[in-house]
């Protein structure tokens, strides 16, 4: 969680010895957005990647982004940010920190368990 953060969600999934550690908090400017996610990556010093999506609509304002740091294109950002519309949510963002286990799992295991993630801390936020 970035520090003293009262409405913040953490959510950790392990898949093939992968850990993917999902984080989501309101979000209500890119700026916000930024800070967040610096705020997560010196959390999270030696992951192997911090994935993460957005999506902004506030007072006329529409913003929505996402990255998959290093992941092969297509397979964390985007997953993420679609969970986000799946869930019907605005004004959140969500960081997936993946700490690699040592067995690659491929494309479509990627988009799974970046989904997963990003789902189960939807799931539990309030």
């Amino acid at each position: 969680m970035t520090e003293g953060c009262s409405t913040c969600e953490d959510y950790e999934i392990k898949i093939l010895r992968s850990r993917f550690i999902a984080h989501t908090e309101p979000c209500f400017t890119d700026e916000q957005a930024r800070e967040i996610i610096k705020q997560v990556k010196l959390n999270h010093k030696n992951a192997t990647h911090n994935c993460w999506g957005y999506l902004i609509n506030n007072n006329n304002y529409k913003s929505e982004f996402s990255s998959d740091n290093g992941e092969p294109p297509g397979t964390a950002g985007r997953p993420i940010l679609g969970a986000i519309k799946k869930s019907g949510r605005e004004n959140i963002i969500v960081i997936v920190t993946r700490y690699f286990g040592g067995k690659k799992l491929g494309v479509r295991g990627l988009i799974e368990a970046y989904s997963a993630a990003a789902e189960g801390v939807l799931n539990n936020f309030k």
